[in-house]
């Protein structure tokens, strides 16, 4: 589980730490004055820390804004619990804030959706978001609008899960010739999903044409810089930009865009995968990539 120490005080300020007024004020629970272990003290509030919401009341207006802070606040507590308890938490927390009023349940889906699961959140933690929907899913009705969303969601989450064999699809790569993703014999083999107009994308080569260990990492495995989309004008301007040595290629049939094999909601989207093309990074930045190879490679 991602630290999540050491980014709380980034996230408030990035959300923005002052709360709108609004007519609930959240009120944090109290320690008991005889819990005196740091540790039972983590526990009890990791257990208590939501009792004074007003979880049934459809009278009281409880937005995201309201309980933002304490929310990060929260997620600070239970990450001194380990991974195990505090997935635990949250998905008790998600079984209550589903099964509340719907504006409870509404802000903390929104909460859960921005810091787990949001490309650019530091916390994203994948499995933690999907333990969190699926108790939504479970508990909203099935009239939801919300349920249907997360079910579409939850679909392309449990596709290429780390430790597990990504998705195949066809290539065709900028010299003509066709291959599938599978078929290509690689200790190691580094997907670069990118848009042709992308500014990050590009910033990102650069960085990786800095990079030592990616160097390094280039000159015995593959990297393959894959478009999905249909702008072939754009794609082939962008496709001579790339360095030599990676293959540019596009997904031959569209698998990729209509049966949804790849989460790639930030670009660029990097994918890891081992030598019999187990996903060991989803949808990862240039930044996480290289600290995983240089990780490996050590």
């Amino acid at each position: 589980m991602k630290t999540f120490r050491l980014f709380v005080i980034l996230i408030l300020i990035l959300t923005g730490c002052k709360t709108k007024e609004e007519s609930y004020s959240f009120t944090y629970s109290q320690l008991p004055s005889v819990i005196r272990d740091i540790a039972k003290q983590r526990e009890y509030l990791s257990t208590h820390f939501w009792d004074n919401l007003p979880w049934d009341d459809t009278t009281i207006k409880i937005t995201a804004d309201v309980i933002r802070r304490p929310y990060y606040e929260y997620l600070g507590i239970i990450n001194e619990t380990g991974f195990a308890k505090a997935e635990k938490h949250l998905k008790d927390l998600a079984y209550k804030s589903s099964l509340s009023t719907s504006h409870i349940a509404e802000s903390f889906l929104q909460l859960f959706e921005e810091s787990l699961n949001n490309p650019n959140s530091p916390l994203r933690q994948e499995k933690l978001y999907q333990t969190v929907i699926d108790e939504y899913i479970k508990n909203l009705p099935d009239t939801s609008s919300t349920k249907g969303k997360l079910q579409w969601e939850r679909e392309l989450l449990i596709k290429n899960r780390v430790g597990e064999i990504s998705e195949n699809f066809s290539i065709i790569f900028t010299d003509g010739s066709i291959s599938s993703l599978h078929s290509i014999n690689s200790d190691y083999t580094l997907i670069f999903f990118f848009e042709p107009e992308c500014n990050a994308c590009k910033e990102s080569i650069i960085y990786a044409e800095n990079s030592q260990i990616l160097l390094d990492f280039k000159s015995k495995n593959r990297i393959l810089a894959i478009y999905t989309g249909h702008n072939f004008q754009a794609y082939e301007q962008a496709a001579i930009t790339f360095p030599d040595d990676w293959r540019v290629g596009r997904d031959l049939n569209n698998m990729i865009s209509y049966d949804r094999l790849y989460d790639r909601r930030a670009s660029p989207s990097i994918y890891l995968l081992d030598n019999k093309k187990n996903v060991l990074m989803k949808d990862g930045d240039i930044d996480s990539v290289e600290k995983l190879i240089g990780e490996l490679i050590k």
